[in-house]
């Protein structure tokens, strides 16, 4: 395995790391009326994690493509 392919595999299982996290996530809200305070605090903490890791997918995904050119590079 050459050095472009590991460095790829290793990116691919980060973005498979943070897509199951993602689907393991559950969207619950409770209307107790004297928690609804702590629930909208933790609706947005809920909300700055999830935009924390679009933007590491973005990322992630830009690395893969980038990779993935020159996995195909060292190939040819």
């Amino acid at each position: 395995m050459n050095a472009s392919t590991a460095r790829l595999e290793n990116t691919l299982g980060n973005y498979e790391r943070l897509m199951g996290a993602q689907k393991n996530e559950t969207n619950t809200f409770r209307t107790h009326k004297p928690e609804i305070h702590n629930e909208f605090v933790e609706h947005q903490k809920r909300l700055n994690r999830e935009r924390r890791e679009d933007r590491e997918l973005a990322k992630i995904t830009g690395q893969m493509t980038a990779q993935s050119s020159e996995m195909l590079k060292d190939l040819s």
